[in-house]
C-alpha cells in the first residue's frame, strides 16, 4: 500500500537515511502516521513498499511527535532499532513476536484512546540490546497489562525508571516469563493495577542482573503489587524506600520460591495490606545478605504479615533501625525453618501479632552465625510474642534490652528444644540499665519457657526482668543444658500465680554458678514450690560446689534437699517423723557433731537435776553403821557425768548411792533416762561420722 507523505514524515524518511533525530517538540506539524513508522522499521520506503530504504544503523529516531493510529510491528523482523522519545502514542504499540535490535520509548505516552488494548504490548518480542522506556506513561483496562512483556527476550537491560503505568482491570506491567540479559530498573516507577496476577507481575521471569524498584510507589486494591513467584535475579534484587499497597489474601509482595544471587534489600520499604500479608517470600533464596532496615509493615490476616517460610539465605538477615511490623489477627513475622549461613540481626524491631501461632515465630530456623534481637519490642495479647522451639543456632544469642510480652501456657518466650553453641545472653546494656533491661512478661503464663534448651556457652539471665503467672513457673528451664556458667537474676523474677514457682531448674545441668548470687538464694528459688519435689536440681548444685571445692555449701545444699523432701512428698508419718528427727540430731547425717551436742546438753540437763535433788536424795554410805553423809557437790557432778557419757568412769557411783526417799526414786529415773540418751546420742555420733567420714 502506497502513501502520500506529509512534509514532516517526508523529513522523516531523509533523517532515517542520514541517522539524524527528527526533532518536533516544538513544532506545530509533530503528526505521525503509525504505518510511516512502521515501513521504515520495516526498511521500506512507505510511499511504495517494494522499494527499500538504506536505514541508518541508528534507526528510526523521533523526538516529540504524535503518533496517529496504533503502531503495529507484530511479528516484525528487523534490523533497524525504533527511538520515540518524548512522543505521544494514543492508539498504543504492538510489537508480539517482533524480533528488533532495540527500542527506546523514553518519556513517551501511550494508550490515551482505546483503552481496552495495551498500551504497550510486546509479548514474546526479542531486542538483542535494551528497551528504554524511563518516564514514560502508559493507561489501559486490559485484563492481560497495560505494558506486557510476558515472554519477551531482551539481551541488555530494561528500564522503566519514573514510568508512570496505570490499569484500571489488570496488571500494570505484565512481564512473566521475561527473559532480561542486563539487569532491570524500575525506580521511581509509580504503578496501579487491579488484578489477582498484580500490579507488576514478574512471575517466571529471569534478570541476568539487578532487579531494583526503588522509591516506586505501586497500588493495587484487590491482589499483590509485586508477584514475582519463582523470579531469578543474578545480582541483587533492591525495592528499598518504596511505597507499596496491595490487597486480599495472596500478599503485598510475593516472591514464593524466588531464587536471588545477591542481596535482597527492602530498606525503608512501606508495605500495607488491609486483609492480607505484606510480604510472602516462602522458600526464597538469597546468596548474600537479606536486609529489612527501617521496613514498615502493617496488615491484617490469620497468616504472617512478613513470611519467610523456609528460605535460604547466604549472608546476613538484617531488620535494624526502626523495623514496625503490625498484624491484627496473627503472626508478624514468620520464619520457621528458615536456614540463615551468617548472621541474624533482628535488632530495633517492633513486632505487634495475634493468636497461639505467635507474634514473631522461628521454628526450626537454622542459623549459622549468631542470632540478635537486642532491644526489640515484641507483642502478643493472645499467645506468645517469640517462637523459637527447636531453634539452631551455630553462635550466640543476644537478648539484650528485648521487651516481650505474651500470653497462654506456652510462654511470651519459647526456646523449648532450642539450640546455641554459643552463649544464650540476657542482661543490661551497661550505657543505659533502666532502658535497657530484658524485660519479659506474661500474666497468663510462664514469662520465659526454655525447656530441652542447650546451650554451648553461658545462660547469663542477670539483667532479666520477668512477670509471670503460671501455675508451674515463671521461668522455666526444665531439663536445660548449659555447658559452662549460669547467671540469674532472682531478685527480679515473679509469678503471681499463687504458690507459682520463680524457677523450674529440674533437670538443669551447667558447670557452674554466677558468684554473685549465694547459695542460699540458690535453695530459696528450688524450694519456693513446696508442691514440687525433685531431686536433681539439688543433686546439680551440689555437685557444681563440690567441683569448685565450696564443701560448706555441698553439705548446705544436701540438707536443704532432704528438707524440702519432707516437707512436700507423700511420705508415711513414720518415715517422715524419723526424717525430721534425724535432721535435728544429725543434720541428715551430714552434720554428725550435733550428737554430740545434744548428748553434751543432756549431760549437763542430768547434771542440773542431779544437783537440784541430790541433798536428800545421794549420799556416801559410812562403815559401821554410822549416819551416811552427804556427796559433795563434786562428787555429785561426777555422778551425773557417770551415769550419761558412754565409757566415762570416775568412781564418783560408787561412793555416792541414792536413798529410799522419792529424791532418790527421782535420781534413779533420770540417771536411767540419761543413760539411754547418752548412749543413743553417742551412737548415732559414731554413725554419723563414720558416714561422714566414708563420704569425703
Amino acid at each position: 500500500m502506497t502513501l502520500d507523505l506529509s512534509a514532516v514524515e517526508l523529513e522523516l524518511v531523509e533523517r532515517v537515511r542520514t541517522g539524524e533525530s527528527l526533532e518536533l517538540s516544538s513544532r506545530d506539524d509533530r503528526e505521525i502516521r503509525a504505518d510511516v513508522i512502521r515501513s521504515l522499521v520495516r526498511g521500506l520506503d512507505p510511499r511504495d513498499p517494494a522499494v527499500t530504504v538504506d536505514v541508518d544503523l541508528r534507526g528510526v529516531v523521533v523526538d516529540g511527535a504524535v503518533v496517529v493510529g496504533r503502531l503495529d510491528l507484530d511479528h516484525v523482523r528487523s534490523e533497524v532499532p525504533l527511538v520515540l522519545n518524548g512522543c505521544e502514542v494514543p492508539d498504543g504499540l504492538s510489537a508480539q513476536g517482533a524480533h528488533l535490535p532495540f527500542v527506546e520509548l523514553m518519556a513517551t505516552r501511550f494508550g490515551h484512546r482505546d483503552l481496552a488494548l495495551s498500551a504497550v504490548d510486546l509479548p514474546y518480542v526479542h531486542l538483542e540490546e535494551y528497551l528504554a522506556m524511563d518516564g514514560c506513561s502508559a493507561v489501559s483496562t486490559r485484563e492481560v497489562g497495560t505494558v506486557v512483556l510476558a515472554g519477551a527476550r531482551i539481551g541488555g537491560w530494561v528500564g522503566l525508571t519514573g514510568a508512570t503505568v496505570d490499569n484500571a482491570h489488570g496488571p500494570a506491567i505484565n512481564a512473566s516469563d521475561l527473559v532480561v540479559g542486563g539487569g532491570m530498573s524500575l525506580d521511581d516507577l509509580e504503578a496501579t493495577g487491579a488484578s489477582q496476577v498484580g500490579t507488576i507481575c514478574l512471575l517466571a521471569a529471569t534478570v541476568a542482573g539487578g532487579l531494583t524498584l526503588n522509591r516506586a510507589v505501586l497500588r493495587c486494591a484487590d491482589g499483590p503489587v509485586v508477584n514475582a513467584n519463582h523470579l531469578r535475579v543474578t545480582q541483587l534484587c533492591h525495592m528499598n524506600s518504596a511505597q507499596m499497597r496491595g490487597g486480599g489474601e495472596l500478599g503485598t509482595v510475593r516472591l514464593i520460591g524466588a531464587h536471588i544471587s545477591g542481596e535482597l534489600s527492602l530498606a525503608k520499604a512501606r508495605l500495607r495490606n488491609a486483609d492480607g500479608p505484606a510480604l510472602c517470600a516462602e522458600l526464597v533464596e538469597v546468596t548474600q545478605d537479606v536486609g529489612l532496615d527501617d521496613l514498615v509493615a502493617k496488615g491484617s490476616v490469620d497468616a504472617g504479615l512478613v513470611r519467610m517460610m523456609g528460605a535460604r539465605i547466604g549472608g546476613l538477615l538484617v531488620a535494624r533501625g526502626r523495623v514496625e511490623l503490625m498484624n491484627s489477627r496473627g503472626p508478624a513475622l514468620e520464619l520457621d525453618d528458615i536456614r540463615v549461613e551468617q548472621h541474624m540481626q533482628l535488632e530495633g524491631l517492633i513486632a505487634r501479632g495475634a493468636g497461639r501461632r505467635g507474634t514473631v515465630r522461628m521454628l526450626g530456623a537454622t542459623v549459622d552465625g549468631r542470632l540478635s534481637l537486642a532491644d526489640s519490642d515484641v507483642v502478643n495479647a493472645s499467645g506468645p510474642a517469640l517462637r523459637a522451639d527447636h531453634l539452631d543456632v551455630g553462635q550466640g544469642i543476644d537478648l539484650k534490652g528485648l521487651r516481650a510480652s505474651g500470653a497462654g501456657e506456652r510462654g511470651a518466650v519459647n526456646l523449648t528444644g532450642a539450640s546455641a553453641r554459643g552463649s544464650v545472653v540476657a542482661r543490661l546494656r551497661r550505657e543505659s540499665a533502666a532502658r535497657r533491661q530484658v524485660i519479659l512478661t506474661n500474666d497468663s503464663g510462664p514469662a520465659l519457657v526454655a525447656e530441652n534448651l542447650s546451650v554451648g556457652g553461658d545462660l547469663i539471665l542477670d539483667g532479666l526482668s520477668a512477670t509471670g503467672g503460671s501455675m508451674d513457673a515463671a521461668v522455666n528451664l526444665a531439663a536445660a543444658h548449659v555447658g559452662r556458667r549460669v547467671m540469674l537474676s532472682p531478685g527480679h523474677v515473679h509469678n503471681t500465680w499463687p504458690g507459682g514457682a520463680h524457677f523450674n531448674v529440674d533437670g538443669l545441668t551447667y558447670s557452674s554458678l554466677d558468684p554473685g548470687v549465694d547459695t542460699e538464694t540458690w535453695l530459696n528459688e528450688m524450694a519456693t514450690d513446696a508442691r514440687d519435689y525433685a531431686a536433681q536440681p539439688y543433686r546439680q548444685l551440689a555437685a557444681t560446689h563440690q567441683a569448685a571445692g565450696h564443701d560448706g555449701d555441698v553439705l548446705r545444699t544436701l540438707i536443704a534437699q532432704r528438707k524440702h523432701q519432707l516437707a512436700s512428698v507423700d511420705m508415711p508419718q513414720r518415715e517422715r517423723f524419723w526424717g525430721w528427727f534425724t535432721y535435728y540430731t544429725l543434720g541428715f547425717g551430714y552434720r554428725p557433731w550435733l550428737a554430740l551436742v545434744w548428748l553434751l546438753v543432756t549431760a549437763a540437763l542430768a547434771v542440773g537435776l542431779t544437783l537440784t535433788l541430790a541433798d536428800s536424795g545421794l549420799v556416801r554410805p559410812s562403815a559401821g553403821g554410822a549416819a551416811a553423809e552427804s556427796c559433795s557437790r563434786t562428787e555429785q557432778v561426777l555422778v551425773a557425768v557417770d551415769t550419761t557419757l558412754p565409757l566415762v568412769t570416775t568412781g564418783a557411783s560408787d561412793r555416792c548411792v541414792t536413798t529410799t526417799s522419792a529424791a532418790g526414786d527421782a535420781l534413779n529415773v533420770i540417771g536411767l533416762v540419761a543413760q539411754l540418751l547418752g548412749w543413743g546420742f553417742a551412737t548415732l555420733f559414731a554413725a554419723g561420722f563414720t558416714s561422714a567420714v566414708r563420704k569425703t
